[in-house]
C-alpha cells in the first residue's frame, strides 16, 4: 500500500493510525501521517462552505433543492413570454377598435 485517500474526517485518521498499528505488528513499515492523502476536492468544498457562510450567504443548496428552484425559474419564464404577447393582442385589439 503507498498511500490512502479520504476526506480530513477524524475517522479515517483513527483508520490509518489503525493500519499503521497492524503494519508495524507485522513488521511492516507504515506512517499514517505520510501516507494519508487528504482529497483535495473535498479540502477546496470545506473552504467554499466557510466563505458563503463568513459571507453570509447561507448554506449551501443540495443538488435536489437547485433542480427544483431552477424548474421554477424556468416556469416563471415560461409565464413571461406569455404576457407580453396577451398584452400586444389587447394593446392590438384595442387599435383595431379605434380605427373602425
Amino acid at each position: 500500500m503507498l498511500t490512502f485517500t479520504t476526506d480530513s474526517a477524524s475517522n479515517n485518521i483513527t483508520f490509518m493510525q489503525t493500519i499503521e498499528t497492524i503494519c508495524k505488528k507485522e513488521k511492516i513499515e507504515f506512517d499514517s501521517y505520510h501516507r494519508h492523502v487528504r482529497c483535495i476536492a473535498h479540502i477546496m468544498n470545506l473552504a467554499v462552505q466557510d466563505t458563503l457562510v463568513a459571507l453570509k450567504a447561507g448554506k449551501a443548496k443540495d443538488e435536489d433543492e437547485l433542480l427544483e428552484d431552477a424548474q421554477e425559474e424556468q416556469d416563471v419564464l415560461e409565464s413571461s413570454k406569455i404576457i407580453p404577447k396577451v398584452k400586444a393582442a389587447e394593446l392590438n385589439s384595442q387599435i383595431e377598435m379605434v380605427s373602425h
